[in-house]
């Protein structure tokens, strides 16, 4: 696996930007509660003061129990009014933080919720973290490649003095190890974009010149994509099936 240093550049520029797209979610989250908190309020003045029979088609179907939810314009990212009619609709229409599963794998569940957490802070799915880190090193902490590839998501040897700028050190550290695969996939995600996981998975497993050999020639994905694709995509029935079960 190789790296492209030279993005390092605009590693500030990709930092403020997730930075952005998280204080969006949590202004949207906070807009969403303060709304409701509103509506409340205004449906009990108006029962209080038995003025249902006045109020517009919208009041009246607040009253009833419906609920203003905010949603976002995928187009414009702007926040927009709608009203549920029922409490489930309102409650899938609440964005909720993702919840800790822990898989059937052989790695402790201590460890898990650090890669948990990790993934949570930079915005990436834990069940496609985890699907990596068993292609690359089927889950043992300290594997180490003839070719110089480290830890659980084999970082190579190539890319310790980029990743010592960002203060991963220890390769044989979960935290560290992960953190420095999670911050090179997240640049890779924002060279060619969130919907690009074939991309992002060839670049991250050959480098991103091999990757772009294959591409030239119209191959899209690679047997290492594929499998880590579905393994994910186990890893996330199983974390729905567990909660649905709860």
């Amino acid at each position: 696996m190789q790296y492209d240093i030279e993005r390092r550049r605009r590693e500030n520029l990709r930092r403020k930007r997730r930075r952005a797209r998280q204080i969006r979610r949590r202004v949207c989250f906070i807009g969403v509660i303060c709304i409701i908190a509103l509506v409340g309020a205004i449906a009990g003045v108006a029962q209080s003061n038995k003025r249902a029979t006045d109020l517009d088609k919208h009041c009246a179907r607040v009253e009833t129990g419906a609920v203003l939810i905010v949603t976002s314009d995928n187009q414009k990212n702007a926040p927009l009014l709608q009203i549920a009619e029922t409490s489930d609709e309102a409650a899938a229409a609440v964005p909720h933080a993702p919840v800790f599963v822990c898989l059937p794998v052989p790695i402790s569940e201590e460890e898990q919720h650090i890669i948990f957490n990790i993934c949570t802070d930079n915005g990436v799915a834990f069940s496609f973290i985890m699907a990596i880190i068993g292609e690359e090193s089927e889950f043992e902490r300290e594997a180490r490649s003839a070719t110089g590839d480290s830890g659980y998501m084999q970082i190579n040897d190539c890319n310790a003095a980029a990743m010592a700028e960002r203060g991963f050190v220890d390769m044989y550290d979960t935290a560290q190890n992960v953190g420095a695969g999670v911050s090179i996939l997240c640049d890779l995600f924002d060279t060619y974009g969130d919907d690009e996981v074939h991309r992002v998975l060839m670049a991250y497993n050959m480098g991103t010149s091999n990757a772009a050999e294959l591409w030239a020639q119209g191959i899209e994905t690679s047997a290492y994509s594929r499998e880590v694709v579905e393994r994910e995509a186990e890893y996330s029935r199983y974390m729905d099936e567990y909660l649905k079960g709860k």
